[in-house]
């Protein structure tokens, strides 16, 4: 995985639960798609896009059980690099649910349980024991 390869991220629940803290899988595309190359506890990725497959979604929520239709992709980043370059009260948090009516990421606002309009994009995110986190969100 090189730092000019796209990847695909996502949050792998089996392996959460077994370590006890956030693991991602990383993703890169192979011949055959995509492919799980590594976990991780913590990534950056620059030039952010959110992406949800809408029959991952209505599967997961006609069956009531999660599945792995929602990732984001992007250019991997060292996670002290990306903290570097932006301060940190432009970091949104960012959040994916299945069951919400939202049918995509969008931003959680300061103290409102409500989530934020559809986000499409992010010029920098961080995945890590905090969640996910963006900067320079662009909506959908």
């Amino acid at each position: 995985m090189g730092a000019s390869t796209m990847v695909r991220v996502y949050l792998n629940l089996h392996r959460t639960k077994a370590a006890g803290r956030k693991v991602y899988s990383v993703q890169g595309r192979t011949e055959k798609g995509w492919r799980v190359e590594s976990y991780t506890p913590q990534l950056a990725l620059r030039f952010a896009r959110f992406v949800v497959s809408e029959a991952g979604r209505a599967r997961a929520r006609a069956e009531g059980r999660r599945n792995v239709h929602a990732f984001v992709e992007g250019l991997p980043l060292h996670v002290g690099a990306a903290r570097w370059l932006v301060p940190s009260e432009d970091w949104w948090e960012v959040r994916y649910s299945p069951w919400s009516e939202c049918p995509g990421f969008s931003r959680v606002p300061s103290g409102s349980l409500q989530p934020g309009p559809n986000l499409f994009a992010a010029r920098y995110a961080i995945l890590d024991w905090q969640g996910l986190h963006a900067t320079g969100l662009i909506e959908a």
